[in-house]
């Protein structure tokens, strides 16, 4: 069974709309991804937004 380490990353960052035709909504964080997680793709996070639960995934740019 492969491990999971939790760790935690506070920041204040704006919540952006992607653009008109499209629902996405998403924010820069200020580090980099793939560096801090060591992965190339996406990974599955789970935190809040102004105190809202939010289980999504960041991806690096």
């Amino acid at each position: 069974m492969a491990s999971t380490k939790t760790r935690t990353f506070r920041f204040t960052a704006p919540l952006e709309k992607m653009n008109a035709k499209m629902a996405f909504h998403f924010l820069e964080v200020p580090f980099d991804v793939e560096k801090e997680f060591g992965r190339r793709t996406g990974v599955r996070v789970v935190g809040t937004v102004n105190g809202v639960l939010v289980d999504r995934a960041l991806l690096p740019q």
